[in-house]
């Protein structure tokens, strides 16, 4: 038996691995060919940042790809440029006219074999297309996105054919995907009616807290130094996010977001560390935080990673992180409200976060 995981974040390579153990029972005997292909572009997740000999060394295979460069070379490569929703789904060539699953299939994924089981964390990417037309795959927890619908800002022909397939034309829902026949989902919330019955609810302790995969393999894989993971050891540790990468605020608007944040929680005295999302970088908080009274850990490591790592308990902050989904850590969202965060109004956001955060501390 194989298994192929497809990953477009940290979070994606994290689950991953351990997921594969919980698959396997938590044997640590090498179990069955497993692939994890890694979309090098979506959070910067290359060789230059992990070490991914650790995980090889436990028997993954790793794949890198740049999805954005793959997609790029199929529009070009079409003798036809189509446009809108036809450009990532036909290519013409001399053979004829062909389906981008049928391009993938043969242009990139070649040696996938066809009988492996497929897990994607996501069914609406480029990649994606070609494991929903030649596999029954199952999808995995991405997120606070598993339990609620997403706009698709589609157009009207897109619209229409979601229609025509008896699905919500402007609302889609990880999973709703006919190819798609299990989800797996670590949190207990409700999920809509529609994929209600392919969700199968997995214990995240069970799957996250195997001691089969040691905290060394962890740390050489993120190319951890044990003073980087000294500074989550802070009294607080504030989650931030790439909102401007998001489109929910300029850079500017985030960077006053955290600072009014992290100079209420130095004001009572604590010592703060911010771990900066994946889509991050430094840069954006330097000119924010020019002194040592604040760390910026910026190292491309799921927060989940932590409990493994030491034995720390900071309080855990964010203004609305799905790592608090199911998780062993505790992570305190300061925004609960669904459509409040949908509609990101700064001043609403940050006016409803000081007040929380006042409580908190």
């Amino acid at each position: 038996m194989s298994r192929v995981f497809l990953c477009q974040t940290v979070k994606h390579l994290y689950t991953s691995i351990y997921l594969s153990y919980a698959l396997n029972k938590g044997r640590c005997e090498p179990f069955c060919d497993i692939t994890i292909i890694v979309c090098t572009d979506h959070q910067g997740l290359d060789s230059s940042v992990f070490d991914f000999d650790a995980i090889k060394s436990i028997g993954f295979n790793v794949i890198l790809l740049n999805e954005s460069e793959i997609l790029a070379q199929f529009i070009s490569s079409s003798l036809i440029r189509f446009h809108g929703l036809l450009s990532k789904n036909i290519i013409a060539t001399r053979k004829g006219i062909h389906s981008a699953s049928y391009w993938l299939k043969h242009e990139v994924f070649s040696d996938i074999c066809l009988s492996s089981d497929v897990y994607l964390y996501h069914d609406r990417t480029f990649l994606s297309k070609f494991f929903l037309k030649y596999f029954n795959v199952t999808l995995v927890e991405d997120g606070l996105a598993n339990y609620v619908g997403n706009k698709t800002y589609a157009g009207c022909l897109k619209k229409c054919l979601r229609k025509l397939n008896g699905l919500e034309p402007e609302i889609y829902y990880l999973g709703e995907h006919s190819s798609v026949k299990r989800i797996i989902l670590f949190g207990n919330d409700p999920v809509p009616q529609i994929i209600k019955n392919k969700v199968q609810r997995l214990d995240y302790i069970d799957v996250f807290h195997n001691r089969a995969i040691s905290p060394e393999v962890m740390m050489k894989l993120f190319n951890l130094s044990q003073g980087e993971v000294s500074m989550l050891e802070a009294d607080v540790v504030l989650l931030t996010q790439g909102l401007d990468v998001a489109r929910l605020c300029t850079l500017a608007e985030k960077s006053h977001l955290y600072g009014s944040l992290s100079n209420l929680i130095l004001s009572f005295g604590y010592s703060l560390t911010l771990k900066l999302h994946p889509s991050e970088s430094e840069a954006d908080y330097l000119n924010k935080f020019p002194n040592s009274r604040v760390k910026l850990f910026s190292k491309k490591m799921p927060i989940e990673v932590l409990p493994l790592l030491n034995n720390s308990s900071p309080l855990i902050i964010s203004l609305r992180s799905s790592a608090v989904i199911g998780s062993r850590i505790k992570v305190i969202n300061l925004i609960d409200d669904d459509k409040v965060w949908k509609h990101f109004d700064v001043n609403e956001i940050l006016d409803l976060a000081v007040r929380k955060l006042k409580c908190i501390l």
